[in-house]
């Protein structure tokens, strides 16, 4: 049996569809589940699918916050229309239905609220425990620092399309905040990865977590004192 035979058993979408590949969803399963974020926002949150997935296999029921700017479904970019699914939600009023049709076949808790604000257009009064980015800004690193403010100092982020054919300059920022010493580089995946404060996580004793769900993964590792930026750097890497 594969590492997708055991995914599907152990973690069924019912019906979600987040565009992520299922060994990315299961290793954020084990980062978030150590961690127990209390507050999450996802930032392009297109359809909420990545967080009602998410949501449904965390030890505790977060509150979550969710924005999109909907600009996915008014673009006229060829390249961009050519992988955007027809039901693309429009408004808010298109998440919440989808939501609500996703509560109805899963029934775990979902608290969360909307937004079509810009991140730094809103005021947050609650420091906050996990991000996810899967959009695009017109200042990365301006919202960064934003988030960086209010963030708790357990925080983790997750982005999105970091690979270099997608969203390069996503990686290229946020390993910039590495560079500065706010943030360290914690899980490499298929085409996401994690990011938390300095020492936050002590990955060479969280191994045996990830040694526990090999079979999830075709491959996974522990890549340990390897030097970014002068300093000894350590992160998971799946494939």
């Amino acid at each position: 049996m594969n590492e997708r035979h055991y995914i599907n058993r152990d973690f069924p979408r019912h019906g979600m569809r987040p565009m992520s590949t299922d060994m990315d969803l299961v290793a954020e399963i084990i980062l978030i589940n150590h961690l127990n974020p209390k507050v999450c926002w996802e930032i392009g949150t297109g359809k909420a699918d990545w967080a009602l997935f998410i949501n449904q296999y965390m030890n505790i029921s977060p509150e979550w916050h969710l924005t999109e700017n909907f600009d996915w479904a008014t673009t006229t970019n060829e390249a961009i229309m050519s992988y955007i699914p027809d039901n693309w939600p429009k408004n808010l009023t298109d998440i919440n239905n989808h939501i609500r049709k996703m509560y109805k076949k899963n029934k775990k808790e979902f608290k969360y609220t909307l937004y079509d604000q810009d991140i730094l257009k809103i005021q947050n009064n609650k420091l906050v425990d996990l991000w996810r980015i899967d959009c695009d800004f017109e200042n990365l690193d301006q919202s960064i620092e934003h988030m960086l403010e209010y963030s708790s100092d357990n925080v983790i982020f997750f982005v999105d399309d970091i690979i270099p054919s997608r969203c390069i300059n996503r990686f290229v920022t946020m390993m910039d905040q590495v560079r500065r010493g706010n943030l360290e580089l914690v899980w490499v995946g298929i085409g996401e990865a994690a990011w938390t404060k300095p020492n936050t996580l002590d990955l060479p004793n969280m191994y045996h977590l990830f040694q526990k769900s090999a079979k999830y993964f075709r491959k996974f590792s522990l890549i340990d004192d390897k030097i970014i930026y002068n300093r000894n750097t350590a992160y998971f890497v799946i494939e």
